[in-house]
């Protein structure tokens, strides 16, 4: 004869909470959502997205600066841009620019930026 057939013990229940493909179903959105936040953010803040009045802060070495769009109250924020110039590298081309004191330069690809600065405040 053979042994006798027994049942399986019992599942334990599952944490409460939603159910786990809910949980990754909300973490599929929420990854995404959150990248385009950091991108959004990162072209916000990139200074070939700057325009006339917006204010920047620069960091690092004069002839290598890191330039970000900053708000005009952040104490970071040095300068204020003043003139923008698409398509040239020329900063003596920011002498048409009342008040600039400093200027920006940057190439991407085969694009130009001049940003021409004034003092914030």
């Amino acid at each position: 004869m053979t042994a006798p057939f027994t049942n399986p013990p019992p599942v334990p229940p599952a944490v409460p909470g939603r159910p786990v493909f809910q949980r990754a179903a909300a973490l599929g959105l929420l990854v995404p959502v959150a990248i385009a936040g950091v991108v959004a953010w990162g072209i916000s803040t990139d200074p070939s997205y700057a325009e006339v009045g917006d204010c920047v802060r620069a960091d690092g070495p004069s002839t290598s600066p890191d330039v970000s769009v900053v708000d005009c109250g952040d104490p970071t924020a040095g300068y204020v841009v003043v003139g923008k110039v698409e398509d040239s590298a020329d900063d003596a081309r920011c002498a048409q620019f009342p008040g600039t004191v400093a200027s920006y330069t940057e190439q991407r690809d085969s694009r130009e930026l001049l940003l021409c600065l004034g003092e914030n405040g």
